[in-house]
């Protein structure tokens, strides 16, 4: 994107109570009416921190972070292998020894280690994290972004496949076949296959020839090598988009930080019932106040998974024994903490613990979580007083959807606003065709329903006066006559429909831009779209578009 674009780029807002499907714990959280799931949000008497206050919010818990003792050398140490190894750029690397120093503290977010990055947002992910970041800094807070690349995650399905938009204007998926056993292996742990060649090709053939696409191109086929790790071949993406705004790239399954996270896991096993029992209780109330609970919990759940033949499996409680999911293998307490002390590689963290793990290693001011997790970490709270770490401040992800300027125009042309398409597809290209067709005869039905309504208005009074049950009978009449005259008007509007075949492709390609699949666009298109024509300086244009505000969905238009 030139500097003329970028400067041309504007931003509108939605609230996100007018998003369709944005869960009621999320909103409540955003106008802090559930403060009581939130250690960081309780007891906040100022001003509530997602209006002018979330800043000085920051401050004071980067305070009480900096007072907390952490292996900051071992874990800096760790981090400065790994992103060496990832090709992170001059910047990343001082603000990993900027992690050595007591006073920094780190903004987190993380995600699942897409194929090719995944979908829009978690890109939108990590530049809310470099900002808040950067604001902190600016305030006189030492504070660095990292990003957690959960490669202890198994569920490979998720993670295989991404969405692009072709030359056609049609959605299409891009899937990766990895060498391994797909089913219970950690994907860290699954191997790039030289089916990788057909997908970068499958993208090249979908993109529009632009200036960008050979460094694109290069810069994929230069992380996404056959045989490379699949999570490591996302994170080199990472560090070559996020090359110059010093970004710390985190491996989960790094084997230098299982030793220093171990005092989490021990302390699993020794309180795993009290454990339960507090998520248990957590989701319950969050159930009896209205809301969802987010994740499942048992009495039986323990929150670490097992690595046993390179399968990630659960492990269960039951009396003093423990057993692992889809196998007939028990354990004792005393084995499994012999297992630890002998490898802590072999042990993960599930959803509910993976936080704290994440607080124990590092100083977390802030996590910046899409909705789900949100919603998750008002179960997790629930056992942050069990471990030595202090709880971060929740903060929703920046959101956006992305209109280029044709796609505006089609909307101004068409008098549409972008929360139309809501409605969806099919309503809208109603709307569309009923405003371009013949008014005369569009105005003739709406004056002929209008007059037929006075009429049987003057003869339903008329009933009433002689006979109460005739008025009731002409009540039937009348929903059969409009039925009628709604069929008469939805056939005139498909036939013209029929003749206006290049509009009707307009306005589905204008779906599948701006609300894909009835969805966010962050949540189905992968970047390369928009990285193709804009290239790299599309992460910056977000970037400076990014600010304080994460209760409402941004609108750009670029």
């Amino acid at each position: 994107m030139n500097q003329s674009q970028t400067s041309l780029s504007t931003l509108t807002k939605i609230p996100f109570n007018q998003i369709p499907h944005t869960s009621k714990l999320l909103l409540d959280y955003c106008s802090e009416k559930v403060n009581n799931f939130y250690p960081s949000l309780e007891n906040n008497t100022e001003e509530p921190i997602f209006s002018t206050n979330l800043l000085n919010s920051l401050l004071k818990t980067s305070s009480k972070l900096i007072r907390r003792s952490y292996q900051r050398e071992q874990v800096a140490n760790a981090l400065l292998e790994q992103n060496l190894r990832f090709g992170s750029g001059e910047k990343t690397l001082k603000n990993i020894e900027l992690l050595r120093e007591s006073e920094t503290v780190a903004v987190i977010t993380g995600q699942q280690a897409g194929l090719f990055s995944g979908p829009l947002f978690t890109i939108y992910k990590a530049l809310t994290a470099i900002k808040l970041a950067t604001e902190l800094s600016k305030e006189g807070q030492k504070a660095i972004p990292i990003f957690w690349i959960a490669s202890e995650d198994h569920d490979y399905k998720e993670v295989s496949h991404f969405k692009v938009i072709n030359r056609d204007g049609q959605l299409t998926t891009i899937s990766h076949q990895a060498q391994g056993e797909l089913d219970l292996t950690p994907v860290g742990n699954l191997r790039i296959s030289e089916e990788v060649i057909e997908n970068i090709n499958s993208l090249l053939s979908s993109l529009p020839q632009s200036e960008f696409i050979d460094e694109l191109i290069k810069d994929l086929k230069d992380s996404y090598s056959a045989n490379l790790g699949f999570a490591e071949g996302f994170a080199r993406l990472l560090a070559k988009i996020f090359s110059n705004y010093g970004v710390v790239l985190l491996d989960a399954q790094d084997k230098n930080l299982k030793p220093i996270a171990s005092p989490i896991f021990e302390t699993v096993l020794h309180k795993s019932k009290e454990i339960a029992q507090s998520l248990v209780n957590r989701s319950q109330i969050l159930e009896k106040s209205g809301y969802h609970a987010q994740v499942h919990t048992s009495l039986d759940m323990v929150p670490l998974f097992l690595l046993e033949n390179n399968h990630r499996l659960a492990l269960r409680q039951q009396d003093e024994q423990f057993s692992l999911k889809h196998s007939s293998q028990t354990y004792t307490s005393n084995q499994l903490l012999d297992k630890l002390h002998n490898d802590p590689t072999l042990f993960s963290p599930s959803v509910l613990l993976r936080p704290i793990v994440q607080d124990y290693l590092l100083p977390t001011v802030a996590y910046i979580g899409g909705p789900a997790e949100v919603a998750y970490f008002a179960q997790i709270s629930a056992i942050y007083p069990l471990f030595p770490v202090e709880f971060p401040v929740i903060i929703p992800r920046a959101g956006f959807t992305i209109i280029p300027n044709r796609e505006n125009n089609l909307l101004k042309k068409w008098e549409l606003n972008f929360t139309d398409l809501f409605a969806g597809l099919e309503h809208t290209k109603h709307q569309v065709i009923e405003h371009l067709l013949d008014k005369n005869t569009i105005s003739t039905f709406d004056e002929t329903e209008l007059l037929i309504n006075q009429q049987l208005d003057k003869l339903s009074d008329n009933l009433l006066k002689v006979d109460p049950t005739l008025a009731e009978a002409l009540k039937g009449g009348r929903e059969k006559i409009f039925y009628q005259l709604h069929h008469l008007k939805t056939r005139f509007i498909n036939t013209n429909a029929k003749r206006e075949e290049t509009l009707v492709r307009q306005i589905e390609k204008l779906f599948t831009l701006l609300y894909p699949n009835k969805n966010l666009q962050e949540r189905e298109l992968n970047i390369y779209y928009f990285l193709a024509r804009y290239g790299y300086d599309f992460t910056n244009t977000i970037y400076k578009n990014l600010d304080l505000d994460f209760t409402a969905h941004k609108i750009l238009y670029i």
